[in-house]
């Protein structure tokens, strides 16, 4: 039998990385980040006629979705956050009618910081909600949810598997 030498990743190992920018660097990691998560979803068509009893499918379209959680830390790099969802202008904080901007993102199980170790995910996406509490006992925090544009722009999660 063979010996199963492999690393475990728990969330004190896991990173969270987002910018304005398209390249996301090791120096957009988010600070105070509480948890992170990522669902992918398939959709499917239906091939079935009339006068046919079995269903049959064929793949439609895919999607990634995700949230995370912040504890609030006055620290500029969670600016991105709120940006992106109320994109203010000025020092008076005037509503824009720009567009929200798109955010580039980086999910990191651990293993490296920006090295061959790393799994991680990465892409462009919308935030579609942002949710800031402040509860009596606890830290403040800051939980958002976003569609990813597309697909993942680079990623590696699994040994000898990479985009990069």
């Amino acid at each position: 039998m063979g010996s199963f030498n492999r690393q475990v990743f728990s969330g004190a190992d896991g990173h969270l990385y987002a910018t304005e920018n398209n390249t996301v660097a090791s120096s957009n990691k988010v600070a105070k980040v509480k948890n992170w998560t990522m669902t992918a979803n398939q959709a499917i068509i239906e091939t079935v006629s009339l006068a046919e009893y079995d269903r049959t499918i064929i793949p439609g379209t895919r999607s990634l979705t995700g949230s995370c959680s912040l504890y609030y830390h006055n620290d500029s790099r969670q600016d991105v956050f709120f940006k992106s969802i109320f994109k203010a202008v000025g020092t008076t904080g005037a509503p824009s009618d720009e567009a929200s901007p798109k955010v580039s993102m980086r999910l990191s199980l651990g293993g490296g910081d920006f090295d061959a170790h790393d799994r991680f995910m990465e892409f462009r996406c919308l935030l579609t909600s942002l949710t800031v509490a402040s509860t009596v006992g606890e830290v403040s925090s800051m939980d958002c949810t976003f569609e990813v544009d597309g697909t993942l722009t680079s990623w590696s999660l699994f040994e000898g598997s990479s985009t990069d």
